[in-house]
């Protein structure tokens, strides 16, 4: 399903268009990325580079702003801002001329809301010339800003409780909700919550109330021989499913 949701995103690029590809985990969020490198799309992961996977952390924010030749000019700015600062506060035997100590404290200052400044156009930038962003579905909305997208894909989508949702499809025109809701549900640790409905995903709800208008089930299984596979295909899926060539007689040994 990962496979088919990364290519989906790929078609959805070169047709020109911006995508917010989501998930409810950050587990989820890298599964996707991880997929999605093999298209070599411009892509920024949104969020703390210390709940990315190692491999992917390339591609995070932090990342892509600290390979800036720009965060170079950055970084010297705030090094200038915090000597002239410290050269305000020393102590000198010359009493300093009046307002000496202000006007220094002031242009350090002037010094840091520039770099700051600049700092934030280059994180606009970055993420203005992505073709994806990816993000848990519990993204900062500081940081995308204003931004809107032509497509968001929400991934694992029933194992996001409803309200999840609601952040992302609020910034873009077509959502699409990839997920199995024969499978697993939210995680809502409150009783009370789960039995007023928190516990059902919005896509088992739209399943319950549109089922194959707004659905495409993908029937083709890769993971067991077709005879442990039969069991969910009859009890869950209508008996539709089918075990791919390299998996429908496969053994153990």
């Amino acid at each position: 399903k990962t496979t088919t949701v990364a290519e989906l995103i790929f078609q959805a690029v070169k047709k020109g268009l911006k995508v917010f590809a989501t998930a409810p985990s950050n587990t989820g969020v890298d599964n996707l990325l991880d997929r999605l490198t093999r298209y070599k799309l411009s892509m920024v992961r949104i969020g703390h580079p210390a709940r990315v996977q190692e491999e992917l952390q390339r591609y995070t924010l932090d990342a892509i702003i600290e390979r800036d030749p720009a965060q170079d000019v950055i970084r010297t700015m705030f090094k200038e801002a915090d000597q002239i600062m410290r050269k305000a506060s020393k102590f000198t035997r010359a009493k300093p001329a009046p307002g000496a100590r202000q006007d220094m404290r002031q242009d350090a200052r002037r010094l840091r809301d520039d770099a700051r400044t600049y700092e934030r156009q280059l994180i606009a930038n970055a993420l203005d010339r992505a073709d994806v962003l990816c993000a848990t579905a519990t993204f900062d909305p500081d940081v995308i800003g204003d931004r809107r997208f032509d497509l968001a894909i929400i991934d694992e989508a029933c194992q996001s409780t409803e309200a999840g949702c609601w952040p992302v499809i609020a910034r873009a025109e077509k959502v699409v909700f990839a997920g199995d809701h024969c499978q697993l549900p939210p995680t809502v640790l409150s009783a009370e919550a789960s039995r007023e409905g928190f516990a059902v995903s919005m896509m088992e709800r739209l399943v319950a109330l549109y089922g194959e208008k707004v659905t495409r089930r993908l029937t083709t299984q890769y993971r067991m021989h077709e005879h442990i596979m039969q069991f969910s295909s009859d009890q869950f899926y209508d008996g539709s499913l089918v075990a791919d060539p390299t998996v429908v007689s496969h053994r153990l040994s």
